[in-house]
């Protein structure tokens, strides 16, 4: 059955229409996926790839959500059809959705250059959207009181992408980058997940779950919100993942607690960090240090290596 409708390579403005069902319901059970293929994709999308649409339910974690996907352009190509790719899971920032990533940036379009130039190798980039019906959940779960968001986004997806998706399993293939909340998220994904993750990217991203007045499942302090205290994971049981992360003295969300992380990590988790004197908390210094970050992934990562 179609698993998604493609959009052209070109124009990723329709990204965040509303999600693809699988022939018009949501999309089987992960165990009834059996070819690793989806249907109706452009087969020559052009050189910027082309992006596409999910529903994707969760298993585990009970959450249904929506996911834009990137593919580049050789992926429906019959030369690579056998070819199997590395995977970037990408976290938006809040507000805001994975038309950050699809439609604002095209960074589908930046991978492609990156992967031409030889600084990356072609990767799948996967989008999922966050903050359903706009409720900041942090990326965590929210037990009796919310949603098992991590759960959806660290389990439920790489389970689908793997089993969907012409893509390379092992940890060394994936990653996560998110800019924000989403750097708090792609952290977090990484260093609680590492048997899924080898490295992830946190750009201008703070270190412990910032709930907003509208969606507070649990207390800062409280034994659940101690999971998500990153720092103090990284002091007392450091994961083996790579982590490049970029922040400045003059962004005060993530600053501290980035600092904080740079001084305490040790192995065999490695932290490269990029700080700037004073770029503040904005897009345009994300943006501007994507390429470099990524580039970073093609050396570090045996997966991402051109």
């Amino acid at each position: 059955s179609d698993l998604g409708t493609a959009l052209p390579g070109g124009d990723s403005s329709a990204a965040s229409s509303a999600p693809i069902h699988a022939g018009g319901q949501l999309a089987a059970p992960i165990g009834a996926l059996l070819k690793p293929e989806i249907k109706g994709l452009n087969p020559d999308p052009g050189p910027d790839g082309q992006y596409v649409s999910v529903a994707l339910p969760g298993p585990a974690s009970k959450v249904s959500g929506s996911v834009v996907l990137w593919l580049p352009q050789s992926y429906t190509q019959p030369r690579s059809a056998h070819r199997r790719y590395p995977v970037i899971e990408l976290f938006h920032g809040i507000p805001g959705s994975p038309r950050e990533y699809s439609h604002d940036i095209n960074l589908g379009k930046m991978v492609a250059g990156l992967a031409a130039a030889r600084r990356i190798r072609e990767a799948i980039l996967v989008m999922p959207d966050s903050s359903p019906h706009q409720i900041d959940t942090e990326c965590v779960n929210g037990g009796s009181r919310g949603l098992a968001m991590e759960d959806w986004l660290t389990r439920d997806i790489p389970s689908w992408v793997r089993h969907t998706l012409r893509v390379q399993p092992d940890r060394q293939s994936w990653a996560t980058m998110g800019l924000s909340t989403g750097g708090f998220c792609s952290a977090m994904a990484a260093m609680l997940h590492p048997a899924t993750f080898g490295a992830g990217i946190e750009l201008g991203g703070y270190l412990s779950p910032q709930f907003d007045s509208h969606y507070r499942p649990f207390a800062r302090g409280s034994t659940p919100w101690k999971r998500y205290d990153l720092v103090s994971v990284a002091a007392k049981t450091p994961p083996p993942v790579a982590l490049w992360l970029e922040t400045s003295k003059t962004d005060s969300l993530s600053y501290g607690g980035n600092a904080r992380l740079i001084a305490t990590a040790t192995a065999p988790m490695a932290v490269t960090a990029d700080v700037l004197p004073d770029a503040g908390h904005r897009m345009s210094v994300w943006v501007a240090v994507m390429p470099t970050a990524l580039h970073w992934l093609g050396t570090t990562m045996s997966g991402f290596r051109p």
